[in-house]
């Protein structure tokens, strides 16, 4: 299970990977027309995935837990890393644009801040 695991994450990688190189021949052929949101989109594709990359682990996550995470993870790497799919640019629109990730982690702050005093 973890050769099929680690293999279709070197997949995933290689679509981001050829996206990549994509984006920067059709930049070499048009000089002149810089697609912005393109280039976004490629810039927080490596990010999120990247990161997904990090958190995660590959063979030191055992049991029901570790599994689940894994499954998780590589799910959300398959989101972002597919550019038909559209999953970077809906990320990066509720991270980033409409600033989601400040406003709940403001209010878990909140919350356990206010079960710790409570005790």
């Amino acid at each position: 299970m973890s050769f099929l695991s680690q293999f279709t994450e070197l997949v995933l990688l290689s679509v981001v990977a050829i996206d990549t190189l994509g984006f920067i021949a059709e930049q070499r052929k048009n000089s002149s027309n810089l697609e912005r949101r393109d280039f976004l989109r490629l810039c927080f594709t490596w990010v999120f995935f990247l990161v997904l990359r990090s958190l995660t682990c590959s063979v030191c996550c055992l049991g029901y837990f570790g599994s689940f995470i894994g499954m998780l993870a590589f799910f959300g790497k398959l989101y972002i890393s597919i550019p038909a799919i559209g999953g970077t640019e809906t990320l990066y629109s509720a991270l980033i644009e409409q600033n989601i990730m400040k406003r709940y982690l403001c209010e878990i702050y909140t919350l356990v801040k206010s079960k710790a005093c409570s005790q």
